[in-house]
C-alpha cells in the first residue's frame, strides 16, 4: 500500500501551484491530499517523508513541519505522490486598514436614535462639528432605508474572522455568539478571541453594534449577531490560521463571513476552504486590498471567484454642498471588485481597553479606514437580506447586492466599484 501511495516520480501532478515567493512561515508547508486518500494514507506518507509534527487544518489538508529553507524541495516531493493533490508554502496575511485608528471624543448630547454618536454630525462637548462624519456611511449605504423592513434577526451570525472581538464591549454585549468563538492563533487559548489589536473589534461594530442601547454607534444590523473568530494577530495570521476559521464558521452556522484581510500571494488551499464555505450556502465577503497606489495587485482572498469583493469610496463636499462619492485612492481597483462601500473615516467600535490616558481614548471608539471598513458594512449588509430573505443563498445574495447598487462608474460592473456603492434599502426588499 505505501509503495501505492507514494510512486515518486511516476506520476505527474496536474496542478500547479505558485512557488515559495513572498512573506510566508519558514519551515512549514501545506498538503492538500486527495479525496480518496484515507486518514491512515496520508499517516503513511508523513512517515515516509519523517514529518514529525503535522497538524490536519481541515478533512485532507494539513499543516506540516519542514527544515527551514527547504519548502521548495519538501513540497516537490509531496507534489510527487500519487496520494498529493498539491502542496504549498503557509503564506502571511493582514489586515486591510490603512493606518492606524483616530480617536473619537466623549459625546454627551444623543442623537437619533439614542446611539451617542450616531448621525451625520454628532455633537462633541456640547459644541456641534460640522463635517465631523459621524457614521457618514449608513447614510451613503441606504441603510437606513433597509431599516424600515428590518434591523436584522438574532438567527442571522456573521463571523467574523479578524483579531478577535472585545466581547464585552458596552456596545457590541448581547450580540455576540459567545458560545462559537474562537481562537486559531498557534499557541494561544482557543476558547478566548480576545482583540488585543482593535481591527476586529472595530469591523464588528460596523457590522452589529447594538442600537438604540443609549451608547456609542448603531450597526448595520444591529439585531444580528457576531461569531468572533481569531486568525490574525498584532503582526498578522497564515492562510492556515484562516482555514481553520473558515471551517468553524461552516461548522457553526455562520450565514456570513467577513474577512477584513488579505495577501497578495494566491493560496489553493484558501480558495478550497471558501468554495467549500460557499458550496454549503455560507455568503463570503471579503475586502478588495489597500495597493492600488502600490502597484494594484489582485489580493486575496478577495479575488478568488465567487467572493463578494468591496472596494472603499470616500465622501466629500461637492461646490453645492451636496456629498459627492468617489473611489478612495487606496482601493484596489479589478475585474474582481464586486460592490462599493464607504471605506474612510469609518466609525466604529474600539476595545475597552483603549479607553485609558495613555492610549488618547476618551471613549472606546474611534475612526478608520481602508477596505477592511468597507467590506463589513457590506456583510451587515448581506445579514440584513439574509434576516428578510432566510432562504436565499450566495447566488441570490449577490445578485441582490448588484441589481440594487447605485452605478458610480461608466457602465455596470466596472474595475473601481464593480456594480456600484451598495443600497441596502433595495438589496433587502
Amino acid at each position: 500500500m505505501l509503495g501505492a501511495l507514494l510512486l515518486l516520480g511516476c506520476q505527474a501532478n496536474p496542478f500547479t501551484v505558485a512557488e515559495p515567493t513572498g512573506d510566508y512561515v519558514p519551515g512549514e508547508v501545506l498538503v492538500r491530499f486527495r479525496p480518496d486518500t484515507t486518514h491512515e494514507g496520508a499517516l503513511a506518507v508523513f512517515q515516509a517523508m519523517g514529518a514529525a509534527e503535522k497538524t490536519e487544518l481541515m478533512d485532507g489538508l494539513w499543516r506540516v513541519t519542514v527544515p527551514e529553507g527547504q519548502e521548495r524541495a519538501q513540497m516537490d516531493r509531496y507534489r510527487g505522490m500519487r496520494a498529493v493533490s498539491y502542496a504549498e508554502v503557509n503564506r502571511r496575511l493582514s489586515t486591510q486598514m490603512l493606518g492606524g485608528f483616530r480617536p473619537m471624543e466623549r459625546s454627551i448630547q444623543a442623537a437619533a436614535p439614542n446611539d451617542q454618536l450616531y448621525g451625520p454630525n454628532p455633537t462633541i462637548n456640547n459644541v456641534k462639528r460640522e463635517g465631523l462624519p459621524g457614521q457618514w456611511g449608513l447614510a451613503a449605504a441606504g441603510v437606513l432605508d433597509a431599516w424600515d423592513h428590518t434591523q436584522g434577526k438574532s438567527s442571522v451570525t456573521v463571523a467574523v474572522l479578524d483579531t478577535g472581538v472585545d466581547m464585552a464591549h458596552e456596545d457590541l454585549v448581547g450580540g455576540i455568539d459567545k458560545a462559537n468563538a474562537r481562537n486559531f492563533m498557534s499557541g494561544e487559548d482557543v476558547a478566548n478571541p480576545d482583540d488585543d489589536f482593535g481591527h476586529g473589534t472595530h469591523v464588528a461594530g460596523i457590522i452589529a453594534a447594538r442600537a438604540n442601547n443609549g451608547v456609542g454607534i448603531a450597526g448595520v444590523a444591529p439585531g444580528c449577531r457576531v461569531m468572533p473568530i481569531r486568525v490574525l494577530g498584532v503582526e498578522g495570521g497564515t492562510t492556515a490560521s484562516l482555514i481553520q476559521g473558515i471551517d468553524w464558521a461552516v461548522q457553526k452556522k455562520a450565514r456570513v463571513i467577513n474577512m477584513s484581510l488579505g495577501s497578495n500571494q494566491y493560496s489553493r488551499a484558501e480558495e478550497d476552504a471558501i468554495k467549500r464555505a460557499i458550496g454549503a450556502g455560507v455568503v463570503v465577503v471579503a475586502a478588495a486590498g489597500n495597493e492600488a497606489l502600490s502597484g494594484n495587485p489582485l489580493s486575496y482572498p478577495g479575488a478568488i471567484d465567487g467572493v463578494i469583493s468591496v472596494a472603499a469610496i470616500r465622501r466629500d463636499k461637492g461646490t453645492d454642498g451636496t456629498d459627492v462619492y468617489s473611489r478612495a485612492e487606496f482601493s484596489n481597483f479589478n475585474p474582481f471588485v464586486t460592490i462599493a462601500a464607504p471605506g474612510v473615516d469609518i466609525l466604529s467600535t474600539l476595545p475597552q481597553r483603549f479607553r485609558s490616558p495613555d492610549q488618547k481614548f476618551d471613549m472606546p471608539y474611534g475612526y478608520a479606514s481602508g477596505t477592511s471598513m468597507a467590506a463589513p458594512l457590506v456583510s451587515g449588509v448581506v445579514a440584513l437580506m439574509l434576516s428578510a430573505h432566510h432562504e436565499w443563498g450566495p447566488a441570490q445574495v449577490t445578485a441582490a447586492l448588484r441589481k440594487s447598487a447605485k452605478d458610480m462608474g461608466q457602465a455596470k460592473l466596472d474595475a473601481m466599484f464593480g456594480a456600484g456603492l451598495v443600497q441596502a434599502g433595495g438589496a433587502v426588499q
